[in-house]
C-alpha cells in the first residue's frame, strides 16, 4: 500500500466526517455564540459559585448583571473583569444572564466557598494570595453608603469560610462594606471569619440601610464605633439572625468626641430599625455603649431575642447584658432577655434579666416565651422560628444522661427532673434553638412589617444618653 494512497485515504476520511458534522450542526445566525445560563432556577439570581464569581459582584451592584466600565478605575475594566467571573455570559443586551424576561435583580450562592485556599485554616499571603491585597484582604462589596450594594443576595444557607479583612483604617467594613434600603441579604452563614475596620464594622454588613434575615457569623470582629458580629450599623430589620463571633471596639483617642467606641454582640448601632428572633453568643468587650445585643440603640425594637455572651466594658455604666445605650429614649424591648450570670452583667438599657435556670425552663411556647412564636413571613399561619420543644427534649436528654452517670457512681445522689446547673446557654442543651432553615428559602421574604422611615443619623456618637433611659427594662410603647 503506497504512501499516495493512505493520504488520499486520510483525506477521504476527514472529509467525510466533516459532511456528517455539518449535517448535526443545527441552524445558527451568522454571528451568533454560545451562551451560559447563570440562573438556572429561573428566580431572577444570579448564581455564584466561586470567590471569583462573588468578587465580581462589586462591578454590579445593582444585581442585573449589566456591567458599565468605570473609566475612573484605573487600571481596570470592569466589564472585562466581570466576563472574566462569569464566562460565556451574554454580554449583549443587558448582560441577561438566563434570568427569566432578561431581568436579574441579584444574586444567590450556588455553593459553599472557602477564602482558605490551601486548607491550613489561616489567611497568609504564601498560602492564600488571590485575596490578600498586600495584607488588608478582601474588599467589602459596596465601598460606601455613596455606592452601596442595592440589590438581593440570597446566600441559600450555604457557607463562606474563612473571610478576611484586616483595613482598620477604613469605614463600613464586612463582606458588604455598604447596602441600601433597598437591598436585601439573607441566608448567608460566615465561618472562622476574621474582620477587623474602623468605623460601622460587621461580619456580614458594616453600614447597613436594607434587611438581613437568617444569617449568621462565627468568628472575630473588630473595630472602634458601631462594631457587631453581625453589622456594624444598621437602619434596616435584622429578623431571624444570630452571632457567636467575639466582639470588640477600642476607643479612638479623640477627646472630642463624646462616645467614641461601641459594641454589640449582634449589632453596634441600631438606628430605627427592628431585631427580631435573634441572639448573640459571643463575648463583647469595648469601653462605653457595649452590649451583649446591643451596643446603641437609636429609636430601635427589640423583639422576641437575648444576649448570652460574655459582656465587658467600661465604668461609666453604659454596659448592659442585652443593650449598652439609649439614644433617644423612645426604644422598645419586648420578651427580650439577656443571661445574668453567663453576661456577666446585672443591668442594661433595656430587656429583661434572667438566670441560666429561667431561660432553660419553659419547654415551650409559655411562660416567658409565650409571645415568641412570631409570625415573621407574614403568612396565614404563621411560622415558628424558634425550636422550643426540641431544646427542652436535648436538655431532658442531657439531664437524663448525666443523672445516669451520677447513679453509676457510688454515694452518688440523683438529679432526675433538674437541668445541668450552670450550663452555657449558648449551647443547644440549654438555650432556645432556631428552627432548621428550608433547605431553598423563597428568595427575597419581607419582613412581616416595614421598619420606621428613619434617616441615616448615626445619633449615637456624639450625642449625651437620654436621661432616665438606663433605668430598667421599659415598657413596650412600639410593636
Amino acid at each position: 500500500m503506497t504512501g499516495a494512497f493512505l493520504a488520499r485515504r486520510a483525506a477521504e476520511l476527514a472529509a467525510a466526517c466533516l459532511a456528517v458534522s455539518l449535517l448535526a450542526a443545527p441552524d445558527a445566525p451568522a454571528g451568533a455564540q454560545s451562551t451560559t445560563d447563570y440562573d438556572d432556577d429561573g428566580d431572577g439570581l444570579i448564581e455564584i459559585a466561586t470567590l471569583a464569581q462573588l468578587h465580581a459582584v462589586r462591578w454590579d451592584l445593582d444585581g442585573d448583571g449589566d456591567v458599565e466600565d468605570d473609566a475612573g478605575t484605573t487600571g481596570l475594566n470592569e466589564r472585562s473583569a466581570y466576563d472574566a467571573a462569569f464566562p460565556g455570559r451574554d454580554a449583549s443586551a443587558g448582560g441577561r444572564m438566563g434570568c427569566p424576561s432578561g431581568t436579574c435583580t441579584g444574586y444567590e450562592l450556588d455553593a459553599d466557598l472557602d477564602f482558605d485556599q490551601n486548607g491550613d485554616r489561616r489567611i497568609t499571603q504564601a498560602g492564600d494570595p488571590d485575596y490578600w491585597n498586600g495584607g488588608a484582604g478582601w474588599e467589602p462589596i459596596g465601598e460606601d453608603s455613596n455606592d452601596p450594594f442595592a440589590a438581593a443576595f440570597d446566600g441559600n444557607h450555604r457557607t463562606i469560610s474563612h473571610l478576611y479583612v484586616n483595613r482598620p483604617a477604613t469605614d463600613s467594613v464586612g463582606l458588604f462594606g455598604s447596602t441600601a434600603a433597598e437591598s436585601s441579604v439573607s441566608g448567608v452563614r460566615l465561618a472562622a471569619a476574621s474582620v477587623t475596620g474602623r468605623d460601622y464594622t460587621g461580619g456580614l454588613v458594616g453600614d447597613g440601610g436594607g434587611t438581613i434575615t437568617a444569617s449568621y457569623v462565627a468568628g472575630a470582629v473588630s473595630g472602634q464605633y458601631g462594631v457587631g458580629g453581625l453589622a456594624g450599623y444598621s437602619v434596616g430589620d435584622i429578623v431571624a439572625c444570630w452571632s457567636s463571633a467575639a466582639v470588640s471596639a477600642a476607643a479612638s483617642g479623640d477627646a472630642s468626641i463624646a462616645y467614641t467606641e461601641s459594641a454589640g454582640g449582634l449589632v453596634g448601632e441600631l438606628d430605627g430599625a427592628a431585631i427580631r428572633a435573634s441572639y448573640a453568643a459571643g463575648a463583647v468587650s469595648g469601653g462605653r455603649q457595649t452590649g451583649g445585643l446591643v451596643g446603641v440603640n437609636v429609636g430601635g425594637g427589640v423583639a422576641a431575642s437575648y444576649a448570652v455572651g460574655p459582656v465587658a466594658g467600661g465604668a461609666d455604666g453604659l454596659v448592659g447584658g442585652l443593650a449598652g445605650r439609649n439614644d433617644i429614649g423612645d426604644e422598645t424591648y419586648a420578651a427580650s432577655y439577656w443571661d445574668t450570670g453567663t453576661t456577666g452583667q446585672t443591668a442594661s438599657a433595656g430587656g429583661t434579666g434572667k438566670t441560666t435556670r429561667e431561660l432553660q425552663r419553659p419547654a415551650g411556647y409559655g411562660g416567658i416565651y409565650a409571645s415568641w412564636n412570631l409570625n415573621l413571613d407574614g403568612t396565614v399561619g404563621g411560622d415558628v422560628p424558634w425550636d422550643l420543644a426540641a431544646a427542652a427534649a436535648i436538655r431532658r436528654s442531657a439531664t437524663a444522661a448525666t443523672t445516669r452517670r451520677r447513679s453509676a457512681s457510688p454515694g452518688s445522689r440523683p438529679t432526675t427532673g433538674t437541668p445541668p446547673s450552670r450550663a452555657n446557654p449558648s449551647s443547644p442543651a440549654s438555650a432556645p434553638r432556631r428552627a432548621a432553615p428550608p433547605s431553598r428559602p423563597p428568595p427575597r421574604s419581607p419582613p412581616a412589617t416595614a421598619s420606621p422611615t428613619r434617616p441615616r443619623g448615626r445619633r449615637g456618637r456624639g450625642s449625651a444618653p437620654t436621661t432616665g433611659a438606663r433605668a430598667g427594662p421599659p415598657s413596650p410603647r412600639r410593636a
